[in-house]
Parts: C-alpha cells; structure tokens; sequence
C-alpha cells in the first residue's frame, strides 16, 4: 500500500475528529469508508491539539459486552427521569432494559466510555478550531458525526452508520471542524457583478 503524504495523513486527521492513525489505517486498508483514499497514512509528528484536549490521568478498563443475536436487543443509553414510551416500546421490541444505581457512572461503563470518547473529540476540535467555548454543542455534534462513521466495532468490523443503515458510510464531504465557509447564494437573482457568496 502506497504511503500518505504528510500533509494527506494530517488533513484526514483534522477531518475526522482527530481520530487516531491506527483506526484511519484500518478504514483505509479495510475498505470500511467510501471516499478514503487507500493509503498508509503515517503519524509522522505529535498533534499538539490532541496532546492537549486529550490528555488523560490514568486508563481505566471497560467491561465486555455480551454477544447479541439481533440490532438493539441492548441498548445503552444515559437519560434519567420516567419514560413510559420508551418502557413501552421496550417491551413491544423484545429490548432488554436494564438500569444501574443512580450517581455510580461505573456502572455504566459502556455509555460513560463513549460520552468521553467524545468529549474528548470535542475538546480537542474546540482547542484546534480556537473557537469561543459556547460551540462545545457543534463540536459534540460533529464529533458524534463522524465518530459514528468512522469507528469500527471490533465484533462486526463495521462503522455504528454501517452496522444501522446497512451500507458503507461516506466520508467524502468531511471537512475540518471550525475552517471558515461560504454560503452560494445561487437561488437569488443577483446580477451579473454582485458576490455570489
């Protein structure tokens, strides 16, 4: 496999929430993503944007999940408060609902992990962008974008996107989070001379 340029492997990085190269590798070798080119992308320096937003204390290990037979016959989700629809469609789905003791995040291993998978996206795009800090809904949002097109479930070695929709995702549009953008304004009768931005 032919080798990224620097500049290539840095891009696509940037473009997918500061995913790690291991993982980038992995969609380009696998052919897990349309629109990624297949190439050897290499870390050839550290990101100072991840060194920061991504720091960390100590690691902690998650606990395995079982092995399911069908799509969301366990679901994993951090919402609190009574929820007769949701218990309804439950029960209507054949979805298994188990809860764990309120205020003991450890006990909810595998949201509390992918709430701070990303956050940590997050951060790091915010740092990068140096954009006001009211943006973290974007830049979760965005995170949450591409994450769910971009890693892989080991069991499945698909994408979430791949997994739900049952095609491989595109990742052809991505673009860096926080890079100035114009709006074509080509539905308005402009004349000839005017901005068209």
């Amino acid at each position: 496999m032919a080798k990224a340029t620097s500049s290539q492997a840095w891009l696509w990085h940037h473009r997918l929430s500061y995913l790690n190269f291991d993982t980038i590798n992995l969609l380009s070798k696998n052919d897990i993503v349309v629109g990624l080119l297949k190439l050897k992308f290499v870390k050839d320096h550290l990101c100072f944007s991840c060194e920061l937003g991504k720091a960390k204390r100590k690691s902690f290990h998650t606990k395995l999940t079982p092995t399911l037979k069908r799509r969301l016959q366990l679901l994993h989700i951090d919402l609190c408060g009574p929820m007769r629809t949701l218990h309804a469609y439950f029960a209507a789905e054949g979805i298994l609902h188990q809860t764990s003791v309120a205020r003991t995040p450890e006990q909810n291993g595998v949201v509390e992990r992918r709430n701070h998978t990303l956050v940590k996206a997050a951060r790091t795009m915010l740092s990068a962008a140096k954009v006001p800090l009211f943006f973290w809904a974007e830049a979760i949002a965005t995170a949450y974008f591409t994450q769910n097109r971009s890693l892989v479930i080991p069991h499945h070695k698909k994408t979430p996107y791949h997994i739900i929709n049952d095609q491989k995702p595109s990742v052809k549009f991505f673009y860096i989070f926080g890079f100035v953008c114009y709006i074509v304004r080509d539905g308005e009768n402009l004349n000839k001379m005017k901005e068209k931005g």
